[in-house]
């Protein structure tokens, strides 16, 4: 089994005094959204440039406009 970092470890068991100002942000392909609009924002403009020619598109299911979203399966 695989041990955690032990610089991770510090700030994992110690989360409320961690100085956030050390870890700038940084655009990843995995990021947190807090509201059904960041999360949709974010998913399009990944999916928008991850996919590829041959991409297969999933289609959001009819009648779930507020939760659902297209996406494209790489």
């Amino acid at each position: 089994m695989k041990r955690f970092n032990p610089e991770l470890k510090k700030h994992l068991n110690n989360v409320e005094k961690v100085d956030f100002h050390k870890f700038p942000f940084k655009e990843t392909q995995i990021n947190i959204a807090y509201t059904h609009k960041t999360r949709k924002a974010v998913n399009k403009k990944w999916n928008d440039r991850l996919k590829t020619a041959d991409a297969l598109h999933l289609p959001m299911i009819e009648g779930d406009e507020k939760h659902g979203q297209d996406i494209y399966i790489c």
